[in-house]
């Protein structure tokens, strides 16, 4: 037995402890010449000769071969304190089930949890203190940009999902590519669901959100964890500290926002409502803000004649409930759009202006107008509306 793949296991632990290898003490550069060592032995023997030549998968696509992989794996474990014989009872199991769990995992700067927030299946947000221990969390849930050690309060946005099969023959090329090619679609949507997630949030309340990296996670000790990914924006806004907003209230706008449609105009507004939000100079945040009611209110409108009039009768209509709540909205939307204007056209909002606008009275103004339109489910006829219709 002794070409066994257990027998082969013992030996490799032997080998570490005559070199005076341990999790302590090993640098990559002696585990990848051990690994090198002892990888074909290993890879020639049972469970092992399954992966041998084989094509892992990447967590978004794409992959790469299996040479060192096994033997890398096995070094892990055995400095981990497992023994040969565990070692060996997960590698068959993993062999046979060929599929690995992973969880995304996107930092929500601007967002505190007290606890796990399911949002729709295998979605959902942890505080900061549950996010696995990994190389890239401390990096990725730094406090700021050069402080990648201190760890912040936000949140994280975890997408959990299965890469199966986890590896394919390394001849069945075509199987490869069609694998590799859902992964990435796979990973787009999970893109395209962590906006909405971003979109929902914002809605919930008055708080800076931003998404700006994240890393994919194994969920085990997978023997296929080939390298890494990881996702970032370099510049990310700034965003002030963490926060709670109202998770029901999220669910409840993710939701409708599943059932919106797609609309470039509805997620461009959030979007800049979101970036008001984010701190900067008042100039920037009255153009932010400005431009997210405008694009809300004007959208499928050519014409630009008495914009003003129009964002403020049309968001006057939408959010007032009685002829007061009107008067107030009607008057809050003209105050903005003076200051956007000023300070798209000057670069400045005058002492005068800077006095009658108020940017959290024009924040919940903003955000009541988002909330109303995705509430409805479509944008309304505004003609119908503004003459005192239902806008449908």
């Amino acid at each position: 037995m002794a070409n066994s793949a257990l027998a082969i296991i013992e030996a490799m632990a032997e080998a570490l402890v005559d070199r005076h290898l341990n999790a302590a003490t090993i640098h990559p550069v002696d585990r990848a010449l051990v690994a090198r060592e002892w990888d074909a032995r290993l890879t020639s023997v049972e469970p092992f000769d399954v992966v041998n030549n084989a094509l892992v998968f990447f967590s978004g696509g794409g992959g790469g071969g299996t040479r060192g992989l096994c033997a890398g794996w096995v070094i892990d474990r055995l400095l981990s304190g497992l023994t040969p014989a565990d070692i060996l009872d997960r590698a068959r199991e993993q062999i046979a089930a060929n599929k690995i769990t992973f969880w995304e995992i996107t930092c929500v700067k601007g967002l505190m949890v007290k606890q796990r927030e399911d949002l729709e299946p295998n979605v959902f947000l942890i505080p900061n203190a549950e996010v696995p221990s990994h190389y890239f969390a401390d990096r990725v849930f730094g406090s700021q940009q050069f402080e990648f050690y201190q760890r912040s309060d936000d949140a994280a946005l975890v997408q959990a999902f299965d890469v199966a099969p986890a590896f394919v023959p390394g001849d069945n090329r075509a199987e490869f590519d069609a694998a590799s090619k859902r992964l990435s679609k796979a990973r787009q949507k999970r893109a395209e669901v962590a906006v909405r997630i971003r979109e929902a949030l914002i809605l919930s309340g008055s708080v800076a959100i931003e998404m700006s990296a994240g890393f994919d996670a194994a969920m085990e000790d997978s023997l296929f964890t080939l390298g890494f990914s990881m996702s970032s924006n370099p510049w990310p806004p700034h965003v002030p500290r963490a926060k709670e907003v109202d998770i029901n209230a999220t669910r409840r706008y993710l939701e409708l926002l599943n059932t919106f449609g797609d609309s470039p105009a509805l997620s461009l507004a959030i979007h800049r409502l979101g970036l008001a939000r984010s701190g900067g100079d008042p100039v920037n945040r009255a153009i932010d803000l400005g431009l997210a009611l405008e694009v809300a209110l004007m959208s499928n409108d050519p014409s630009s004649q008495e914009i003003g009039n129009k964002l403020g009768t049309r968001c006057a209509w939408l959010t007032g409930a009685s002829v007061e709540q009107r008067k107030e909205a009607f008057t809050t939307a003209g105050k903005l759009y003076t200051a956007r204007s000023e300070a798209a056209h000057r670069g400045a909002i005058t002492p005068k202006t800077q006095r009658a606008y108020n940017f959290a009275a024009c924040n919940d103004l903003v955000r009541a107008t988002l909330a109303k339109i995705v509430e409805r489910g479509k944008f309304p006829d505004w003609r119908d509306l503004t003459l005192g219709g239902d806008g449908v």
